[in-house]
């Protein structure tokens, strides 16, 4: 009998766990936003023209797609409260200055816009930028600052003749394209550096400040070779007193006179801000070679960096 009652409680336990996992993934939905938010309304943190009628909340993921949703027009805090939002093709419009989190934010094909004048909106959390890629735009006199960090396969582009502020350590692999107005980056970026195919690179017609790292992938590297970084002919590009060059998760490389260099068993690399460039020489006896090797090779790049005024703000 004690068994047969020990059997019960089991079975009656487990059937209210299960009733409960049930009941919760029951309740967790996808919502889509129906238009977009019409001036001086909000569908951040209200039901808006979410579908379902209702706002935003934990559990629950959001997408906008072809529309773009307004963050509340004042200066508060705001976290965005269901379980993830993405923008694809759809955007976020900024309408005020004050902090705006949202912990999973996915972009593909989507963008983020600064559409309040001569305001500055912090934007934190974590971003995944997808394959389509994202977009940050701002007018003039208008800053999108980046506290989030960015990963993902997607490229990053940046628009419009305000400035786009990068904090984090960003590991998404795709090209940053600044088109207008002013980019810097105070964080890092994860440059994907292959020997065959794609890799990483800084592009575009508008302003860069770097005063942060470029962290080198080198894992697909298989041999000799050179890779355009920072497209220096197009932009208008400042490498400024913080920046670095360093290679992922390992150690920095030495500058002087605006080369960068770095040895290791494999071979010999070297970035040059004049041209943008990284080099990268496989060492002969698989030996780190001996530093007046190096020299010779750095030598050869002086006379690039003296026709380029030295940008470096030391």
């Amino acid at each position: 009998m004690r068994q047969c009652i020990g059997n019960y409680r089991t079975m009656v336990g487990l059937g209210i766990a299960l009733a409960v996992v049930l009941c919760g993934s029951v309740q967790a939905a996808d919502y889509s936003l129906t238009a977009n938010d019409a001036l001086n309304t909000s569908s951040f943190n209200t039901a808006g023209n979410w579908s379902g009628g209702g706002a935003p909340s934990a559990g629950n993921n959001y997408l906008s797609a072809g529309y773009y949703l307004r963050t509340p027009p004042n200066n508060n805090t705001y976290v965005f409260q269901g379980n993830s939002l993405t923008l694809s093709g759809g955007g976020m419009a900024f309408k005020g200055n004050g902090p705006i989190t949202v912990n999973d934010l996915r972009i593909d094909g989507g963008w983020v816009g600064q559409w309040q004048g001569n305001t500055n909106t912090p934007l934190n959390g974590t971003v995944t930028v997808q394959a389509g890629g994202g977009t940050f735009s701002s007018g003039s006199g208008r800053t999108i600052t980046v506290n989030a960090s960015i990963s993902g396969p997607g490229a990053i582009t940046a628009n419009g003749d305000g400035n786009l502020v990068l904090n984090a350590a960003n590991t998404y692999t795709g090209d940053t394209t600044v088109n207008a107005g002013t980019s810097t980056l105070n964080g890092s970026l994860l440059m994907d550096i292959n020997s065959t195919g794609d890799f990483t690179q800084l592009l575009g017609t508008g302003t860069v400040d770097l005063n942060g790292a470029l962290r080198l992938d080198v894992a697909d590297v298989t041999g000799s070779g050179s890779w355009l970084l920072v497209d220096v002919v197009n932009l208008t590009e400042t490498f400024d007193t913080g920046f670095s060059i360093a290679m992922n998760a390992g150690p920095t490389f030495t500058e002087s006179s605006d080369i960068w260099t770095y040895s290791d068993a494999g071979g010999d690399w070297m970035f040059t801000e004049a041209t943008g460039v990284l080099d990268f020489a496989v060492a002969a006896t698989g030996v780190i070679p001996e530093p007046s090797t190096f020299l010779i090779w750095s030598l050869g790049l002086l006379g690039l960096v003296g026709w380029r005024r030295r940008r470096r703000t030391k």
